[in-house]
């Protein structure tokens, strides 16, 4: 999907993307909308595959279940570095239920709605990096979940990242199983409570940013994107600025 090309749906269980098979990828630059109940933005249920969102991309969902990502296949890998929100209970912002899987967040997620977490992950030998930033604000919802008590791997909270539960959210970080590690590196922003059966490997050190900070609206993403299209290129000569520009 080309950089600027929307999608939109608005039937129940219509997604924006959705592919099965096996070895393939689906790469969004552009921007999809989804308004039903189970009509999420993207959906694979194929093995071996390769979903990415660019940086400029955008997910938005409205519905029930309606996740901004979601993979059920195995050997998948999974990358963020757009903008993710999705308002509905159960609409997680990336989820995954496969073996062998890698997920990596490095743009942002936003959700509103009951148990709708930021990243959900179930199976074996998950490998989960967040390095951007989460928001949850509904009744049950955490910034990084799996309630599988038999997953194994590893999650990995960068020093550069944030997770901010608000509103009705508690939970910053909520993983049953004692195989599955948790990694959280100090400097990372971390509001809300941290339930992990494996316990915490790296004790948190700050976190005050992250209760006072507000996501951002889809207009202000825009504006970011617009600003680093203009200002942020290979060789830009104000290239100090785009060191300078906070990632949503």
């Amino acid at each position: 999907k080309g950089a600027g090309a929307l999608i939109t749906t608005s039937g129940e269980d219509s997604n924006g993307i959705w592919a099965e098979g096996i070895n393939f990828a689906i790469i969004n630059r552009g921007h999809i909308r989804t308004s039903n109940n189970g009509a999420s933005g993207i959906c694979s249920g194929g093995d071996n595959a390769w979903i990415d969102t660019a940086a400029d991309a955008l997910i938005t969902t409205f519905g029930i279940a309606a996740s901004g990502i979601r993979s059920e296949g195995v050997s998948v890998t999974i990358m963020n570095h757009g903008h993710i929100e999705t308002s509905g209970s159960g609409a997680h912002g990336m989820s995954s239920t496969g073996d062998n899987v890698v997920i990596e967040n490095a743009g942002s997620i936003r959700t509103a709605g009951a148990k709708a977490h930021g990243i959900y992950v179930t199976g074996q030998a998950v490998n989960v990096a967040h390095t951007g930033s989460i928001w949850v604000s509904g009744a049950g919802a955490a910034g990084l979940y799996s309630d599988d008590d038999a997953a194994s791997g590893v999650i990995t909270v960068s020093e550069t990242a944030l997770i901010s539960a608000r509103g009705d959210a508690t939970l910053a970080i909520s993983v049953a199983s004692a195989d599955l590690m948790v990694t959280v590196n100090p400097g990372a922003g971390i509001c809300g409570a941290i339930h992990a059966a494996s316990g915490i490997t790296v004790a948190v050190d700050s976190g005050a940013h992250a209760c006072s900070e507000n996501p951002p609206t889809i207009a202000e993403y825009k504006s970011r994107q617009r600003f680093l299209s203009k200002h942020c290129r290979w060789r830009s000569p104000k290239k100090s600025l785009c060191r300078r520009t906070r990632r949503f």
